[in-house]
């Protein structure tokens, strides 16, 4: 079992993407289903179900290859259970910036006091929070 839910999230989702599979199973908490709810509507996955096995409940999350490439390039873990990191508005920085057009590619997942967003809708609404990790 791991110690940090988030990071075994992020592990589960990339090695699914990495081995070219097109559903993966991640054991349920509602932090991880409302983290795989913002992928969803940014266009990284595909569908999330919650499905009950063995007297357990586990989130079934089909992965999505546009084009048959991966939507995932890279995902990691910013904000640590040793290291929180927190931002304001102000301080969020792109994670992936085209040079001529200026357009950010990725996006950042931010805990805020008003739940768990991007921090572009964190921006909109002028609150900082926890920022938990980082994809494109």
């Amino acid at each position: 079992m791991s110690i940090d839910p988030i990071s075994n999230l992020i592990s589960i989702i990339s090695n699914g993407y990495q081995v070219g599979r097109s559903r993966v199973f991640i054991p349920f908490s509602k932090e991880k289903e409302k983290i795989l709810e913002v992928l969803k509507k940014e266009n990284y996955l595909k569908n999330i179900k919650q499905v009950e096995k063995d007297k357990k409940k586990i989130l079934a999350v089909r992965l999505l290859y546009p084009n048959g490439d991966p939507a995932v390039n890279q995902i990691k873990r910013i904000s640590r259970p040793g290291q929180r990191l927190y931002a304001k508005p102000s301080k969020f920085k792109p994670v992936l910036i085209l040079k001529k057009t200026r357009f950010d590619l990725g996006t950042t997942i931010i805990s805020t006091s008003k739940g768990i967003m991007t921090t572009r809708m964190a921006k909109k609404k002028n609150i900082g929070g926890e920022l938990i990790l980082k994809v494109y």
